[in-house]
């Protein structure tokens, strides 16, 4: 590798392509997809504590307190996305990975903390000592559509060093000259700034400019919103690389064109410059032009791919691989769900929420179970009273199920989230199929691992009386599982086949219609803001019931029907 102190050094051939090619594949860079789906990731409340990480090791290797102020400044704009009561109500814990016994090491550790103190003095935030690890040495060889506007909020102060970028990783360089955040006060204001315009709903969509630089924040922003970006950019005397890969800490702002001087008007009153650096469109391309010269123009298809290819290689160590390229494929012909209703969701009868008598259900729990307080919380919802149950309750007689109208057996792991760690129960007693090995059984998903996707369900016809009115509907709910069911009684509504069952079942029940089984979580997405995403020309309101509260209001009324 080259001395840390040496120029950038980009051969004059390199193209904008070229870099990409290599900077959207670096780890740091690419696609997470092999991290997001392997573990549980939905939620229960409005509120909640949002986390963000800075971390920028290469940058230490020129200036460690540089990378401390950067570190800061990485976790500010990747927090400042969620509304918070205050910048001063944020609390940091550092992880000192520091390599502190080798020389010279222990003085940049020493440079770097005093750093970190002065900026979150001037920030107003507290951090405690975290955690250390000080052996740590190595040696080695916003919404779819074409009326969106991009803004750029620098917060280098036109600065545009390449120091111990991802474009000099990837040319096997470090640089001399590392990025640094030199006003801090200024960082403050911005982050108040942006609160505010969350505040008013002025913001479609925001990404933080650090690992990759400016062109990739915005390339990643098109990847998530599945659109396309016209960008054009200025160079301000820059190099065209210092331009586009430079990691100086920035934000990116995608705000409606109708809004674009109101929120252009709050910013400046707020002492907080912004430049517009493109637009949204409908139509899936790139196209980047850098002082009125054309440098890219590709289908977002095409350099998503390139994006994504780093995390599915990764994937194929941990899941079989023909269904990591079944994924893949499915991307390049990736669109919004086509999702219908037939019926519009609606809160439960105000009767049965007031009344004194309402029909008592068990939710049944084990060690390990996790899907117990959004189970009870659907069920209190609908009208009923939920307790909750331990097996060891049931075991030394303390409950007796007899007194309840129904009972839950929820999701969970027993003992430990691992394959194999407990198997899975045989569900074709409870359904009606005895001891009939050609009943419903579990056993792993095909993909080899947990899984937690919102994914697409179809509900069809059958005798399930939780499912009553809604057969015919298309909607999305939360699949988090590592076994499927096998085989099939009554099919209630398929799913696209992440997990290998026979035809996508994802629900099976009894002939009478009055056990069911599943394996997604509809108790997960009751309401409407626990969807991670809906059309818009569904008729709800976003803090209320999602059609998935119709299963459990079915349940009530079925109780009140049969005494």
């Amino acid at each position: 590798m080259a001395d840390a102190r040496e120029p950038l050094d980009i051969a004059p051939g390199i193209t904008v392509m070229d870099a990409l090619k290599r900077v959207l594949r670096l780890p740091s860079i690419c696609s997470k997809r092999f991290l997001t789906s392997k573990v549980d990731r939905t939620f229960t409340d409005l509120t909640g504590g949002a986390c963000a990480i800075g971390e920028q090791p290469i940058k230490g290797l020129l200036d460690p307190k540089a990378m401390a102020r950067l570190a800061v400044g990485e976790a500010l704009t990747n927090l400042v996305w969620a509304k918070v009561t205050s910048l001063s109500d944020v609390k940091a814990s550092g992880n000192w990975m520091y390599a502190a016994k080798l020389d010279g090491e222990g003085a940049a550790m020493y440079d770097a903390a005093n750093a970190l103190s002065d900026a979150m003095i001037k920030l107003g935030i507290a951090i405690d000592g975290g955690k250390d690890s000080l052996s740590m040495a190595a040696h080695a060889g916003g919404e779819l559509g074409d009326d969106g506007v991009l803004l750029h909020i620098d917060l280098s102060a036109g600065k545009r060093r390449l120091g111990g970028s991802a474009l000099a990783q990837v040319f096997d360089q470090i640089g001399n000259d590392c990025p640094d955040l030199e006003d801090v006060p200024y960082l403050k204001r911005v982050f108040e700034g942006v609160q505010g315009l969350l505040d008013d709903e002025l913001i479609s969509a925001g990404h933080d400019v650090s690992d990759g630089g400016l062109l990739v924040c915005a390339l990643e922003m098109a990847f998530a919103g599945n659109c396309g970006i016209n960008l054009d950019l200025t160079s301000h005397r820059k190099s065209l690389f210092q331009t586009l890969f430079s990691e100086e800490l920035g934000l990116v702002i995608e705000v409606s064109k109708k809004n674009l001087d109101m929120v252009m008007g709050k910013l400046s009153s707020g002492g907080i410059s912004a430049e517009i650096i493109g637009q949204v469109t409908a139509t899936p391309s790139i196209e980047l032009m850098v002082d009125g010269v054309t440098h890219l123009k590709e289908s977002t298809s095409f350099v998503r791919d390139m994006w994504e290819e780093t995390s599915f290689q990764l994937e194929k160590l941990q899941r079989l691989a023909s269904c990591v390229d079944l994924e893949k494929e499915g991307l390049k012909d990736r669109h919004e769900p086509s999702w219908k209703l037939s019926f519009t969701p609606s809160f439960t009868d105000e009767k049965y929420m007031t009344t004194t008598s309402k029909p008592k259900v068990a939710v049944i729990r084990e060690e390990g179970s996790n899907g117990d307080r959004e189970m009870a919380a659907a069920f209190y919802a609908a009208g009923f009273e939920p307790w909750d149950i331990t097996m060891s309750d049931l075991l030394n007689g303390a409950v007796s199920l007899h007194e309840f109208r129904g009972v839950v057996f929820v999701g969970g792991f027993s003992y430990a989230d691992v394959l194999d760690s407990a198997k899975g129960p045989q569900v074709g007693g409870v359904l009606g199929g005895g001891g009939d090995p050609s009943q419903p059984r579990f056993i792993h998903n095909e993909s080899g691992r947990f899984e937690c996707r919102f994914t697409s369900v179809k509900i069809k016809d059958s005798p399930a009386i939780m499912l009553k009115g809604m057969e015919g509907s298309t909607l999305g709910v939360w699949a988090a599982h590592d076994i499927v069911m096998m085989m099939g009684l009554r099919r209630n509504f398929t799913l696209s086949n992440l997990n290998g069952s026979p035809l996508g079942v994802a629900a099976i029940c009894s002939p009478d219609g009055r056990h069911l089984a599943m394996m997604p979580h509809p108790e997960r997405c009751f309401l409407m803001w626990q969807f991670p995403w809906y059309p818009k020309q569904w008729d709800v309101e976003k803090k209320g019931p999602s059609p998935w509260l119709q299963m459990f209001q079915n349940a009530r009324e079925w109780c009140s029907r049969n005494g």
